[in-house]
């Protein structure tokens, strides 16, 4: 993707109401650390196929752990991100 295209696609991805806004910078790393983990991901999946079956079923489980250990804490982050501003907001709203 070109550089010139990043304002557009910032300007929509930050339009949706239910979601996070970013920078034009911040939203092109997002999408190279997005297509890192599926290439490594893809890769994984090609090697577990070769694998015997115990040995997949082990290493899938390893990575559902994983990724549930970082969805937890992606989730966590975000409600202490949330809560903050909500005192933040609640401290403006009390000075007026």
């Amino acid at each position: 993707m070109g550089r010139q295209a990043w304002p557009e696609i910032t300007t929509a991805l930050n339009s949706d109401a239910s979601g996070c806004t970013k920078t034009s910078e911040q939203w092109c790393k997002l999408r190279l650390t997005v297509s890192s983990c599926l290439r490594v991901s893809l890769l994984r999946r090609r090697l577990l196929r070769r694998s015997p079956p115990s040995q997949r079923h082990s290493e899938m489980v390893s990575v559902t752990k994983r990724f549930l250990a970082i969805e937890e804490r992606r989730a966590n982050a975000e409600l202490q991100i949330t809560q903050a501003i909500s005192r933040q907001v609640d401290g403006q709203q009390a000075r007026i």
